[in-house]
């Protein structure tokens, strides 16, 4: 990989616009990966996600196969108006480092598009079933969005450092269902910065056979975390839910 790209610099000199594919951990995931020889007795016994918030997360008893929520002080609210003015301070950073979002309906391609004409940009659209994916994968965009959020003031004793990528999920109130995209960083940390979702973890195809189906309503101020070795998220609509819904996600190593 390293070899792939020294190779690849003269050619990203030339053509500026391949460096957010430069940067990319992964271009083309493999669908058919599995980890043969895991072990899944961490999530054997897990039958729910656990409220730790007023819990010591030092103790090995909550080793990295059980998710857990806490609500954290540090993290903030972020509505669409609160995200639309930080694209805005920092507007050349975004278009220039994050410009690119991925739309349930193919109708918006760029950041700038989304909130300069999107039509979530103050109003919902016609049937209030969109969907927007928004990567940032380079430094000074994650930095401006995790400054936005916050920092968790607790985290797990079995995290090292941070993976550079992170994502925004817009949501309105009829989105359907999705997996949450794959993260370079097994541990997993989901924000819910406005709204709310439901967020199924399903059992890994490994640990399919081992462990079970558990899920949470995350609310803003709670911070969900889980380990994608042994699960898998679903994020779904809220029933009576009419709420904008803005999710953060991000990982660990």
């Amino acid at each position: 990989m390293k070899f792939l790209r020294k190779v690849m610099l003269p050619i990203v000199k030339f053509f500026p616009t391949l460096t957010e594919w430069y940067d990319e951990a992964c271009l083309v995931s493999n669908p058919y990966f599995k980890v043969s020889d895991i072990d899944c007795w961490p999530c054997e016994n897990v039958r729910s996600i656990l409220n730790l918030t007023l819990s010591n997360l030092d103790t090995d008893e909550y080793h990295s196969g059980i998710p857990f929520i806490v609500k954290d002080s540090n993290i903030r609210k972020v509505d669409f108006k609160l995200l639309r003015d930080a694209y805005h301070s920092k507007k050349h950073v975004f278009d220039k480092d994050a410009p690119r979002i991925e739309h349930s309906h193919g109708k918006l391609t760029t950041s700038h598009q989304l909130f300069e004409y999107g039509s979530l940009n103050g109003y919902p659209s016609v049937n209030k079933d969109e969907h927007i994916t928004w990567k940032l994968n380079r430094l000074e965009p994650t930095r401006e969005i995790r400054s936005l959020f916050g920092m968790p003031s607790r985290m797990p004793k079995y995290i090292a450092g941070a993976t550079p990528e992170k994502y925004i999920l817009i949501d309105e109130y009829k989105s359907a269902h999705y997996y949450l995209p794959p993260t370079e960083g097994t541990t997993v940390f989901v924000i819910q910065g406005t709204g709310a979702r439901l967020f199924v973890l399903e059992p890994s195809r490994e640990c399919a056979n081992f462990c079970h189906r558990v899920s949470v309503l995350l609310k803003p101020n709670h911070i969900l975390w889980y380990n994608w070795w042994y699960w898998r998220a679903v994020s779904l609509p809220v029933d009576h839910s009419t709420r904008l819904s803005i999710t953060y996600v991000g990982s660990y190593y």
